[in-house]
């Protein structure tokens, strides 16, 4: 998925949700995003271990010099395309709209959804992840005419949830823009 500015040839500001790989490395995960990372903004966001990062750049770019400077600190890196209340449909809603634009016809996907704080959704994570999945299902294959491909391990597309308190980041990982490991 590109912003209008990429579709251009331009860079543009990125939002990022980034997790250690476990609390005890947090303090590593901050020094070296901000290392890897030229002139980016690096903040806390109220929660161990889960920091906001704004950078000029493209997604794919982004996110391989952070697999490849920072891989060893990073527990999962999730570009903020849309933030939303934590609400269960508003979700469902963006999760859709975003599945719709970053998913092809032939292309695998799953949604994941990882919560902290106070929030605004009751169902368990596994309920919810069905319930979203299925409504990116449902949107695709009204799209396209077909059943869509769901795969959990793996998937060429991963729309994520970032469950920050009272809002969600949401947002999306292809993994062409991932260097295997």
């Amino acid at each position: 998925m590109t912003s209008p500015q990429e579709e251009r040839g331009h860079p543009g500001k990125i939002k990022l949700i980034v997790t250690a790989k476990d609390l005890f490395s947090a303090k590593y995960t901050k020094a070296s995003l901000k290392e890897a990372l030229d002139r980016a903004r690096v903040a806390q966001t109220g929660f161990k271990g889960v920091f906001a990062v704004e950078v000029e750049g493209r997604v794919e770019e982004i996110l391989e010099t952070i697999q490849r400077e920072c891989g060893e600190d990073i527990g999962r890196v999730t570009p903020v395309m849309k933030e939303i209340p934590s609400r269960t449909e508003a979700l469902k809603e963006a999760a859709v709209e975003l599945a719709r634009e970053a998913i092809g016809p032939d292309e695998t996907f799953c949604f994941r959804i990882h919560k902290r704080g106070s929030h605004g959704y009751s169902e368990d994570t596994p309920v919810l992840e069905r319930e979203i999945g299925g409504a990116i299902f449902d949107a695709l294959e009204k799209r396209d005419g077909k059943p869509p491909k769901v795969r959990l391990a793996s998937p060429d597309v991963t729309v994520i949830a970032e469950v920050m308190g009272e809002w969600t980041a949401v947002g999306v990982i292809k993994k062409s823009w991932l260097k295997e490991a």
